[in-house]
């Protein structure tokens, strides 16, 4: 796995923010991109005793994405989840969105889940939410770049949690237009 210095996140994060990285973007279903990445973090899951399963509805239509930071964003959240489960699993579902017109992936874990009051908190950069029972480092930068590569794309992302219930990290993108 590529490992990545903090001072190169940083950088990262303030080129997508200053809008200096150019993104370009194509056509793709974004399967490809789920099953790439779930292959990639499936050891990582294996090793720590967790499954980690996608569900992808068929028929998905194709969305404008640039496949680099795509990864990038099903990497970090797959990562993370896995990072803060410890038993259980993950599982990662696209489907046609609630919304007309855009792809929803939704990546849900078991794990210990995240108070209300933190939720907010959870794009912000160089934040950690503190969990004594986890002692994960991190440079508190993945999910802001996620956030902003999401933004870039025309999506937005969210967060749906309880405590002891696990999280859902939830993204949609919109669909590219028929005749486009």
């Amino acid at each position: 796995m590529v490992q990545f210095s903090g001072a190169t996140i940083i950088l990262s994060l303030s080129k997508l923010e200053s809008g200096a990285e150019s993104m370009p973007l194509k056509a793709k279903q974004l399967g490809e991109i789920i099953l790439e990445a779930a292959a990639t973090q499936r050891l990582v899951a294996e090793e720590k005793g967790l499954y980690l399963k996608t569900e992808l509805f068929p028929g998905l239509p194709l969305v404008m994405i640039n496949e680099d930071k795509m990864h990038q964003v099903m990497n970090n959240l797959l990562n993370n989840s896995i990072k803060f489960t410890k038993q259980g699993g993950v599982t990662v579902t696209a489907r046609m969105g609630r919304d007309a017109g855009y792809v929803e992936v939704c990546v849900r874990d078991t794990g210990p889940g995240i108070a209300k009051e933190d939720i907010g908190k959870l794009f912000q950069k160089f934040l950690q939410l503190s969990n004594t029972e986890s002692q994960v480092k991190g440079t508190g930068l993945g999910l802001a770049i996620c956030k902003e590569v999401i933004a870039r794309h025309q999506g937005s992302i969210w967060v749906e949690s309880e405590p002891g219930e696990g999280t859902s990290f939830i993204f949609k993108l919109p669909v590219v237009a028929k005749g486009a």
